[in-house]
């Protein structure tokens, strides 16, 4: 957060936090429906009134960001508000893609700092977001070679992963494609993934550190 703070005002950007607390994805992760509920009305009423069409609400965290688009609008009682906020909801990756395509962010607010990354993209964007910004954005900086891992869900899925009776098919699942990636790689490469459990289940497993794509860039910042 610290580092996608001073990178968008590198860029140009003023960043306002917001007074929220809770977004209610560990109740929807554990189907308590009720919790979340009372997160989401909380949550919009208080976007509402923050967010305009300059301002949009940009996330880091694609299962909570995205929650805010997918599943509010389906809880929350005045659905037409919910929408309204939705529609300035974006994934950081979303957001500097798009202004990308703006012509306001290019290559030359980055260095020719020489790097290779390997991309792990969190289940959540694959399914409701577009994953192309993920590789998009990190070849901003000129000299950055960006490698996409085909890989599917990192095992983790959230705190699933954690419970005991979900270990087995956590392990089987990081095995399959992911793990095996990460262990061949260079050791002069870096490992870029924008999921926090995603991050906690390849340290877990690897012991290597994976850097979500805002401190990837940061690091390319002149």
């Amino acid at each position: 957060g610290i580092k996608a703070t001073k990178l968008l005002n590198a860029l140009g950007y003023e960043v306002r936090f917001t007074p929220l607390i809770d977004s209610g994805r560990s109740q929807l992760s554990l189907g308590l429906l009720e919790e979340a509920r009372d997160c989401a009305e909380r949550n919009v009423e208080i976007l509402s009134n923050l967010l305009d069409d300059h301002t949009p609400l940009l996330g880091l965290e694609p299962s909570t960001l995205l929650g805010f688009r997918d599943e509010y609008p389906k809880l929350v009682k005045d659905k037409s508000l919910a929408k309204l906020v939705a529609e300035k909801c974006l994934l950081f990756e979303a957001f500097i893609a798009n202004e990308m395509d703006a012509g306001k962010i290019n290559s030359a607010f980055f260095s020719d700092l020489s790097k290779t990354l390997h991309v792990h993209i969190h289940c959540h964007h694959k399914a409701l977001d577009n994953q192309e910004d993920v590789i998009k954005i990190l070849k901003l900086p000129k000299s950055y070679t960006v490698i996409p891992i085909a890989s599917g869900c990192c095992g983790m899925a959230g705190s699933f992963g954690y419970a005991k009776e979900h270990y087995a098919v956590r392990m089987n699942i990081r095995v399959e494609i992911l793990f095996p990636h990460v262990r061949q790689m260079p050791p002069d490469s870096i490992l870029v993934a924008n999921g926090t459990s995603c991050r906690h289940q390849v340290f877990d497993g690897t012991q290597t550190k994976a850097l979500h794509p805002v401190e990837a860039l940061y690091e390319a910042i002149v």
